[in-house]
């Protein structure tokens, strides 16, 4: 942001400046939508009638629902 707030107002520079801002909020938005399209077809693919996840390494069991949620939320902390 701060490249673009330093050009000169109405000049190619500026201009450019803003094409390579607008690039990287796109390629973020694109990595955050990627994100929450892995984790969805991760939970569409576990057996939906079973409505407790249990950990397999810590033995955790906690409700499947709040469990995705959870996960969701901190792959979305890591973008």
């Amino acid at each position: 942001m701060k490249q673009l707030s330093n050009k000169k107002k109405r000049t190619h520079n500026r201009n450019g400046a803003g094409d390579k801002l607008a690039g990287k909020r796109r390629k973020l938005a694109n990595a955050r939508e990627d994100a929450l399209q892995k984790a969805s077809n991760e939970i569409v693919k576990k057996d939906l009638s079973v409505r407790i996840h249990s950990c397999n390494n810590c033995g955790l069991e906690m409700d499947r629902d709040l469990n995705a949620a959870l996960n969701i939320r901190e792959r979305l902390d890591l973008i």
